[in-house]
């Protein structure tokens, strides 16, 4: 009598189907109506992205969607989006939009659109805005005028006015060693805002040494005043011209030298002429101007409104502030001022018996803006 051992036992089947469903038939079964499912709801979704026609597997002839869903249990509706059977085993998957079917923001609202236009006057020459940030911005260098059309009433602007920059002081005295100051810069109006009006707004730009004024459709006018020139030598020495925003020009000397003050800015005071006991002098330097490029009314750093520095016979002369005043002159005629930047000119420096000029102030300028993209 043999035995017989078996080393490797019959093993149960192990099924990868849902319990029921182990013998052929059905897991046959039970495949084909997952493979059915996965290929209608494959259908389905190039129906839903608009692909209508398909061609089904196994060559056969193209099928044509029907207007409503032949299954509706392969999908549901989910607020806006839709969720999908995906053949799984009824998990539910999110399908995420197609890049062409995401929405196009509205472009910016711009008011430039709205037929704002400026011009030179006289003349009629078309002035072009600039778009600095997100405002459109117009400047004016000479009288100009912008107009608003009733469609573009619904909004606000800002405007900027400078006035123009005073002169620098002359030396006049001709039996003196002698030193003018530096003119003051013009005032500064800036971020004030108005309900725009329909109609057109006429534009002043100040000289040096004169004012700024935009009169708006109702008839008010808004004024920039300018900067004042120092006065005249006294004792060999001027003081410097004052600011029309309210700041004082620098006190000038006549120890060890003529030398003037230096004129006063937006920002601050003219400086003081330093007294020495022998000469050289040092004249004043002129007062700070503001940079309303950091303000976002120009594309870089623009500075207004500064003050003129004082003139020397001899020695060092101020410096004109910010760069844009005008420096003042030894032994000779003041700097004249950046154009458009409200500034004070520089003041003269002479030797006895010689009368020399300033330098002119720089004229004012305007600037009108308005939000373009909001």
């Amino acid at each position: 009598m043999s035995f017989k051992f078996n080393l490797f036992p019959t093993q149960p089947q192990k099924s990868y189907y849902p319990k029921g469903q182990r013998d052929s038939t059905s897991n046959s079964l039970f495949q084909l109506r997952e493979n059915k499912k996965q290929q209608a709801n494959q259908f389905q979704l190039r129906k839903d992205n608009g692909l209508g026609v398909i061609a089904l597997p196994g060559g056969y002839k193209s099928k044509i969607f029907p207007k409503k869903n032949s299954n509706p249990r392969l999908f549901k509706k989910n607020g806006t989006s839709k969720t999908y059977n995906d053949g799984t085993g009824g998990r539910l998957r999110r399908l995420k939009a197609r890049a062409t079917s995401k929405s196009i923001p509205a472009p910016p609202k711009a008011y430039h659109d709205f037929g704002i236009t400026a011009k030179t006057n006289p003349g009629g020459v078309n002035i072009e805005p600039t778009l600095i940030g997100n405002y459109t911005v117009f400047k004016f260098t000479e009288a100009s005028n912008l107009t608003i059309p009733a469609s573009a009433a619904e909004g606000t602007i800002e405007y900027l006015l400078v006035g123009g920059g005073g002169n620098g002081g002359a030396c006049s005295n001709l039996t003196a060693v002698a030193a003018g100051g530096g003119g003051g810069g013009g005032s500064v109006l800036i971020n004030e805002i108005l309900q725009a009006e329909n109609g057109t707004y006429t534009i002043v730009v100040g000289a040096p040494g004169g004012s700024t004024e935009m009169t708006l459709p109702d008839l008010t006018t808004k004024t920039a005043t300018f900067g004042s020139a120092p006065t005249d030598v006294v004792n060999n020495f001027s003081n410097g011209g004052n600011s029309g925003s309210g700041d004082s020009g620098g006190n000038g000397a006549d120890i060890g030298g003529a030398r003037g003050g230096g004129g006063a800015g937006y920002l601050t005071n003219g400086g003081n002429a330093t007294p020495t006991a022998t000469p050289p002098g040092v004249g004043g330097a002129g007062g700070a101007g503001l940079d309303i490029g950091a303000l976002g009314w120009e594309v870089s750093s623009t500075f207004v409104g500064a003050g003129g520095g004082g003139g020397v016979s001899s020695g060092t002369a101020g410096a004109g502030g910010s760069e844009v005043g005008g420096d003042g002159g030894t032994n000779s005629v003041g700097t004249a001022a950046v154009a458009n930047s409200g500034s004070g000119g520089g003041g003269a420096g002479a030797s006895p018996v010689v009368t020399r000029n300033g330098g002119a102030g720089g004229s004012g300028v305007v600037y009108i803006r308005y939000l373009t993209i909001f």
